[in-house]
Parts: structure tokens; C-alpha cells; sequence
């Protein structure tokens, strides 16, 4: 059976489809959600009203064919177990019609139906009031289910079903479905974002962004420099402390050279504890070791 294709679900390229298709899959998946809860309790209560004999229609019509109500308006105890049999029935394709057959929700469209409309015009017994009000109500709760029908249909041949993965950012849709399909895509959204946010929070330190970078890590590094230059001295070529001072004697060619000097960036650990290495006489002081 071919059905009438809705142009909103149609494919689109870049898999723009996927918001207002999740969008409209939901909304039926809603809907069926609804009818499936709604029969499953008018069923526990239409059986239990069976096991008081109450005569009940759509029901009860198997029962009632071998049953003469015309006095007693009660039904015999083998008829109130059928009758309550039967309503295993709509219990069932409530079930049924909430996966992949929706054809079963249709189904109970037209159950509904017949049981409001008999309800009204062929008075059965003074419980005929429960199944007008279970069969309006029912009424209203499956109708939305033949446009759903044809829909989901179409649905299923998509591409993308079931998933319409949103990962894209939906298109600004007029219809209630691509609404729908925005406020989950806001909703998904956010809610990934605060997983990444929680994520980047418990991550250890080490795999975190460094503390200190920029211009905060120079200064840091200056600063260090500074210290380790705070505690250097000057030594000139000839191993003597100048503090970077040219030497007094001039004598020799070497000593006579301009501003030849070193400076070693060297922490002085212990100053005035080694003799400069051409006072060889002189010897390390606190120790009787002579230097030769």
C-alpha cells in the first residue's frame, strides 16, 4: 500500500533532512508511547469489569451471541471469561504497535470507534457509561495515529533511520516538527558540551594546559636567570678574580691587552677557599696538603 510522501521528510543533500526527520520520529514515537499506556489500562479495567459479568461492546460481542441478557443484563461466568480473554487482545497490539508495527495502533483507532459509537445506541447495561468515556477518550488518543502512520512509513525507507544522528545544525523549519527537531538539537547540544566540560575538569594535571605560558613563563625564567647571575664572578684569562676589572700589572704583553676578560657565570660556593692557581706555594686553606 503506497501512501502520499510528506516533501518535509524528504532526503536532502548534506543530510539536512536528519533535524526535522529525528524531530518527526519522536513526535510518533510520543504518540505511540501515549496509546500504548492508554489500552493497556482500559484493558486491565474492561477485564475486571468482565469478571463481574458486565457486558461489555466490542468486547463482548463473542460472548454475547450465546448469551440472553434481555432480563438478567448480566453475563453467565463462562461469557465473563471470555469476555475477558478478549481483552488480552487490545492489550496486545497496544504492545505491539509501539515498535515497528504501527499498523496495530490503527487498528485500535477503529476499535475505539466502534466501541463509542455502539456504546451510544445500543444500551447494553448500566456500565455502557465506562466504555462511552473509554472509547472517547480512545478516540482521541489514536487519531493522531493516521498521519503517523503513513509518515513513519516513509521514515523507515530514509535515509538515516533510526538514528538521524544530529550533528548538524538544523535548518530554521516553520512546522511544529522542525521546532521540535531545534529544541532537541539546543537540548543534545548543551548537554554535550557540559560532558566535555566535565571531562577537561577531571583530567589529571599533567594532561591539562600548562599553568604558566606567554609572557608569565619569561618572566618566570628571567627571574631565574637574575638569581644565578646575582652569585657569579669575573675571572680573567689568567684564572685571577678582576670582577671584571683590567689587572694592575701591565708588565707583559698579555696583561697589557684591553679589556681582555671572561666572565663565567659560576655560583661561588665557597669564596676565599682555593688559591688562584699561580700562587702554588700558597696552600688550600684548613688543609696540609702543599700544592707542588
Amino acid at each position: 500500500m503506497e501512501f502520499k510522501k510528506n516533501p518535509e521528510l524528504a532526503e536532502k543533500p548534506n543530510h539536512l533532512h536528519y533535524p526535522i526527520c529525528r524531530g518527526r520520529l519522536d513526535a510518533i514515537k510520543a504518540t505511540s508511547q501515549d496509546i500504548m499506556t492508554y489500552t493497556m489500562v482500559t484493558s486491565v479495567i474492561l477485564a475486571l469489569l468482565s469478571l463481574v459479568q458486565a457486558p461489555i461492546h466490542v468486547v463482548g460481542w463473542i460472548p454475547l451471541m450465546y448469551t440472553d441478557i434481555s432480563e438478567s443484563r448480566m453475563l453467565g461466568n463462562s461469557g465473563a471469561i471470555i469476555q475477558a480473554l478478549i481483552c488480552i487482545v487490545p492489550f496486545v497490539m497496544g504492545a505491539l504497535g509501539y515498535g515497528n508495527r504501527k499498523f496495530f495502533h490503527v487498528i485500535l483507532f477503529f476499535y475505539y470507534m466502534l466501541m463509542f459509537g455502539f456504546s451510544i445506541f445500543i444500551r447494553l447495561s448500566a456500565f455502557d457509561i465506562i466504555s462511552v468515556f473509554i472509547g472517547g477518550i480512545g478516540l482521541v488518543k489514536t487519531y493522531p495515529i493516521l498521519s503517523a502512520y503513513p509518515d513513519f512509513k516513509q521514515l523507515r525507507n530514509t535515509e538515516g533511520y533510526p538514528m538521524f544522528i544530529e550533528t548538524y545544525q538544523p535548518q530554521p523549519y516553520k512546522t511544529k516538527y522542525g521546532q521540535a527537531a531545534a529544541a532537541r538539537y539546543d537540548q543534545l547540544k548543551k548537554q554535550q558540551m557540559q560532558q566535555n566540560s566535565s571531562a577537561q575538569q577531571n583530567k589529571p594535571l599533567s594532561q591539562q594546559t600548562q599553568p604558566f605560558a606567554g609572557p608569565e613563563r619569561r618572566k618566570r625564567a628571567f627571574d631565574r636567570f637574575a638569581e644565578r647571575k646575582a652569585g657569579t664572578v669575573d675571572v680573567d684569562i689568567l684564572g685571577n678574580s678582576t670582577a671584571g676589572e683590567v689587572p694592575a700589572d701591565k708588565s707583559s704583553a698579555l696583561n697589557s691587552m684591553p679589556g681582555l676578560s671572561v666572565s663565567v657565570s659560576a655560583p661561588v660556593a665557597a669564596p676565599d677557599r682555593f688559591c688562584p692557581p699561580r700562587n702554588k706555594d700558597n696552600c688550600i686553606k684548613d688543609s696540609g696538603i702543599k700544592l707542588r
